[in-house]
């Protein structure tokens, strides 16, 4: 957010292109998030062999991503891509380290890897904290700001590797400018295809010059994106000292965890609400993400007793909206740069969530999700508006408000992705254990956000931050197991 708020007062220097790259420049969806470096994590049964982990990444993004391989510069008043002609040892398409333990994962030194294990079937459970494992999903050369990432040859996409034995770890960093949660699952699912065995030529790539939002330039007078607020400079300030500067203060630890929620006590929930809405004679429906949240907007917020109002945003992956300029109405391509917008939910007051029981909480998420993706003609206004605007000074609630952002990967499918292709002596089975993902370098207080991570065949995943002593007010409060 610092980033827009200083570039208001940067006047550019004339700066000709690249003679040795490509330009694209960033649209105002790329540079939204992009103070917030994202880890995704991937932990996977089995060694990989990382040889070919890197031949084969970098032979995709050479070949079908050149785009994945992009430097990020700062020029004529806006952040651009820059994409070398050609890819070599002095201009890599990635950043690439690993290192290798010859043992077995498992040991008191290391932090468990959340799992299954010792937990209940039923109740859902809150382990570990996700910063302990940093060290296997990035490298102490890892750029850990968006202003590492901005110096000169610095690729976009780095790939931390950490073998062991029976366990490989998997982090791909990048500013979020470069890449969404979506994009990086097309990204991955490439990657495996090719450590499958499968022709290159038979996966389809995302060409250097495609430009998805290219047509979404005219944006309407006195419109900006639905659920931000535009805020005059003293609530600005109010904001800051409200949101940023009193919580460190108050509760200045952050903690991030993982939420393990076994799918039998959650489709139990959804049930439940189901046959509540049948009961009333109601034609609604929710989904189980829904009742995932709900549940989850009770257990964290049910210690609150003031008249805050909480604004929750669900960042929505609009790759299949019917909103482009195509014959299907959709992005027609593999596109792996950002595709996101926010369903603004209708605010909570906090005092009531408690009260509220999961099926109105799960119904009004469910009503603002069907509601923001049928109003085709707002989301085109909203894309007229943003992607031509590269620094908005939006806020996602009012002063005096809270928020919460929960991001959903689910049908990224991270946990279905098959890494067989790169097994060391065919030993594990290669699949995708744990999902996890670290982010660093904004200067905006991450507590209250969270994501769903991933699903395996017994539990959802999530990754939530609060502050530490949020966490001991949601152990108090009960309905949740800590180990």
């Amino acid at each position: 957010m610092f980033t827009h708020l200083l570039s208001k007062f940067w006047t550019p220097a004339s700066t000709p292109p690249p003679v040795d790259a490509h330009v694209i420049a960033c649209t105002g969806l790329d540079t939204g998030g992009m103070d917030i470096i994202v880890t995704t994590g991937l932990i996977v049964d089995g060694q990989l062999d990382p040889v070919k982990l890197e031949a084969t990444l970098s032979l995709l993004v050479k070949e079908k991503f050149p785009r994945a391989g992009a430097r990020l510069a700062r020029a004529n008043g806006r952040y651009e891509y820059h994409i070398p002609h050609t890819f070599d040892a002095t201009r890599p398409a990635i950043a690439f380290s690993s290192q290798h333990h010859a043992e077995s994962y498992a040991s008191p030194s290391r932090p468990p890897i959340p799992s299954n294990r010792h937990a209940s079937a039923t109740t859902p459970v809150i382990q570990g904290d996700i910063e302990r494992l940093d060290a296997f999903f990035r490298s102490p050369s890892t750029p850990p700001s968006v202003a590492a990432f901005l110096k000169p040859n610095v690729p976009l996409l780095h790939v931390h590797v950490v073998t062991f034995h029976d366990t490989t770890f998997i982090g791909l960093t990048s500013s979020h400018v470069l890449l969404d949660a979506m994009g990086t699952k097309i990204l991955i699912r490439a990657w495996t295809r090719l450590l499958a065995g499968e022709p290159l030529a038979d996966i389809e790539g995302m060409p250097w010059d495609f430009e998805a939002f290219a047509g979404f330039t005219q944006p309407t007078p006195g419109w900006h994106q639905q659920g931000w607020f535009r805020l005059g400079l003293l609530s600005i300030a109010t904001w800051i000292v409200q949101r940023v500067l009193l919580p460190r203060l108050r509760d200045p630890k952050e903690v991030g965890m993982h939420v393990r929620v076994p799918k039998a006590f959650l489709e139990a929930e959804k049930r439940r609400v189901m046959e509540e809405l049948k009961a009333a004679g109601s034609e609604d429906w929710v989904g189980s993400s829904d009742v995932l949240l709900a549940w989850w907007l009770k257990t964290a917020y049910q210690h609150r007793s003031d008249n805050t109002q909480l604004y929750v945003q669900i960042p929505a992956n609009i790759r299949d909206h019917h909103v482009f300029p195509t014959e299907s109405k959709t992005i027609e391509a593999p596109f792996v740069n950002n595709a996101i917008l926010a369903v603004p939910v209708p605010p909570f007051t906090l005092k009531h969530i408690r009260s509220m029981t999961l099926q109105e909480i799960a119904l009004q998420i469910r009503r603002a999700i069907l509601a923001y993706g049928a109003d085709i003609e707002t989301l085109q206004k909203d894309l007229h508006w943003r992607c031509p605007n590269p620094a908005p000074l939006l806020f996602p609630c009012p002063p005096g408000a809270e928020f919460s952002m929960q991001t959903n990967w689910r049908d990224a499918k991270f946990g279905a992705m098959d890494f067989s292709g790169a097994l060391v002596d065919g030993k594990g089975s290669g699949g995708v254990v744990g999902v996890s993902m670290i982010t660093t370098g904004t200067s905006v207080p991450l507590r209250n956000n969270g994501v769903i991570l991933f699903e395996d065949d017994e539990c959802v995943w999530m990754g939530q931050v609060k502050g530490a002593k949020d966490w001991e007010a949601i152990k108090k409060g009960g309905g949740v197991e800590f180990f």
